[in-house]
């Protein structure tokens, strides 16, 4: 799970761009670095919105899903087996 270590990483290579630039002003310094401090605590809680973590969460969320899609149709096919094969045995016992 290197999923959070990168979303962090993406957050800190966008302040090291921001303060490598030329023409960077002292308002620019305080203003990215209140944006990267608010994303990192975001990151705290939860999942960053469209980052890495939450793409991999989406995609396990998927995958889960689809495995209880085919549990639940497995489960009524058993489900109708059974029944019929029980409609023929007390059909059976009854004539």
């Amino acid at each position: 799970m290197l999923c959070l270590p990168a979303d962090i990483l993406v957050v800190f290579r966008r302040l090291e761009k921001t303060f490598l630039k030329d023409d960077l002003l002292i308002t620019e310094v305080v203003s990215a670095r209140e944006a990267a401090v608010g994303k990192l605590e975001i990151m705290l809680d939860a999942p960053f919105p469209s980052g890495k973590e939450m793409h991999h969460l989406t995609e396990m969320n998927s995958d889960l899903a689809d495995v209880l899609d085919q549990r639940k149709m497995e489960i009524r096919r058993t489900d109708a087996v059974l029944t019929s094969m029980f409609r023929r045995e007390t059909g059976a016992t009854e004539q």
